[in-house]
């Protein structure tokens, strides 16, 4: 698909549902080196995608909270970042499923790591109607804590929409957690990344948008 031209007046953020503040010294370093089990590289997903549009360098900026973010590694399967704040984050090559590491210097972002099990069907090609689901075992180290949680996801129609960031093409997919969170994305195929997220709650929706993309040159 291809993305119509997109306003650049500044950078964006990875989607993430956990955020908390601390000025501890983060239990994980830049390089993603943890004193945790080795099992950690079963939360890296084959998810049968062996390249991403994404390119090193590659620079998002998210509102709700405004957060900069920029691709700082491709490889083994998974994407590495870092924001404005020192803070780290790393995915599979499918940003839409949640991330698998994080932590920092800065004061956005907690410390832990996530496995993701029991998938049936993978965000590979976005066609409408097409359903996947996986279940996510999140590992929080600062603050300490264990949450386990079932998604179930359904991709919906493709359209142009429009956010701060400019027009661009993006397909619906309508995610489920634990059957009582909805979380709606807006994913541009051809940037790798969602462009809209809405999270349904009591007092109404969440709403978190790009407002500013850079691409990197080859």
């Amino acid at each position: 698909m291809n993305v119509l031209p997109l306003k650049i007046v500044g950078f964006v953020s990875v989607a993430l549902l956990v955020a908390s503040c601390s000025h501890e010294k983060p239990f994980v370093d830049p390089q993603f080196v943890y004193a945790q089990p080795p099992t950690l590289a079963n939360s890296v997903i084959v998810t049968g995608k062996t390249d991403s549009p994404l390119r090193i360098g590659d620079v998002f900026s998210y509102n709700n909270p405004e957060q900069q973010w920029t691709v700082t590694g491709l490889e083994a399967g998974k994407i590495s970042w870092k924001n404005s704040t020192d803070d780290f984050l790393q995915t599979n090559l499918s940003t839409l499923l949640p991330p698998i590491r994080w932590g920092g210097l800065g004061t956005n972002l907690a410390s832990g790591w996530s496995r993701l099990t029991h998938t049936e069907g993978l965000p590979i090609e976005l066609t409408e109607g097409y359903k996947f689901s996986f279940t996510e075992e999140r590992h929080s180290v600062r603050p300490p804590d264990t949450t386990v949680a079932v998604w179930e996801c359904l991709v919906g129609e493709t359209s142009f929409i429009l956010v701060p960031a400019g027009k661009v093409e993006a397909t619906e997919v309508i995610c489920d957690r634990n059957g009582r969170e909805k979380i709606m994305f807006n994913y541009a195929q051809s940037l790798g990344h969602y462009v809209r997220q809405v999270i349904a709650t009591d007092n109404g929706p969440v709403v978190r948008e790009l407002v500013a993309y850079a691409r990197a040159q080859k």
